[in-house]
């Protein structure tokens, strides 16, 4: 009897093990490529592929995929052996089979006058199928970095049946030349009430010369012109940085 329990006891775990394997195997890899576009800056190219892993990031339940990462992608081949060529080539699906993913998705731009197109395709490596592809068109590079994140969104969600999912939008950030201007305003404001109340207390000692506390507001007065002329040169200097800023990222931005 105690034989025939014991025997049990392991039908069960063993039965308990395989289905805790199967469960591990269930989670997918998904890889983000690196984007490819002629005449485009690998740095900005970099950028748009990690959009679109963020966005991946993002909206795939953490149980059920696995978002690779650059280093991910890198170790996986040197645990299979192989080295970074089988990076390289034009299938893409072929290249997500050498890095073990699941499921790929894809970058090319092109640039068409003065338009910049990306186009995003979303592959499943077990049997090639091209499950979604999407389009991104705009003429302002930074645009099209907030676009490509919003359509990756899409992308994964209709070609991966994500149908109900609300993503959390993400917080814009501010660019440099913003982040100056909203420094000047800030300066200038706080310049403001010391200016108000710097001429406040000059017009009482000019009113009433001999009174102790006017005479002692007056010489405070000193002090609070000279802070409220520090904050309104720092707001100036924050106002041409943003301006300088901002003729700089347009330059990059018409490249």
């Amino acid at each position: 009897m105690l034989f025939r329990f014991f025997i049990l006891l392991l039908v069960l775990l063993g039965i308990s093990t395989h289905s805790m394997a199967q469960e591990e195997t269930t989670i997918k890899r998904i890889a983000v490529l690196e984007f490819r576009g002629v005449g485009i800056e690998p740095t900005i190219l970099l950028k748009l592929s990690d959009q679109s892993r963020g966005a991946a990031v993002d909206i795939l339940d953490k149980e059920e995929y696995l978002i690779m990462t650059r280093e991910n992608m890198m170790q996986v081949l040197e645990d299979m052996g192989k080295d970074a060529s089988c990076m390289e080539g034009s299938c893409e699906v072929e290249i997500g089979r050498n890095i073990g993913a699941d499921v790929v998705i894809t970058g090319d731009i092109l640039q068409i006058k003065n338009i910049y197109v990306l186009t995003l395709k979303l592959y499943e490596t077990k049997n090639g199928a091209l499950l979604k592809t999407q389009e991104v068109e705009n003429a302002d590079l930074l645009a099209l970095k907030t676009d490509t994140y919003e359509q990756s969104l899409q992308l994964l969600k209709e070609g991966l049946g994500l149908e109900g999912y609300t993503p959390k939008k993400r917080k814009k950030k501010l660019s440099m030349s913003q982040k100056y201007t909203w420094a000047a305003g800030g300066l200038l404001a706080a310049s403001a009430p010391i200016y108000m109340v710097t001429i406040s207390s000059y017009n009482s000692y000019i009113e009433n010369p001999n009174n102790t506390d006017a005479v002692q507001a007056y010489r405070l007065n000193n002090i609070s012109h000279t802070t409220a002329l520090s904050l309104s040169a720092l707001s100036i200097g924050a106002f041409t940085l943003s301006r300088l800023e901002a003729r700089k990222e347009k330059k990059e931005n018409s490249k």
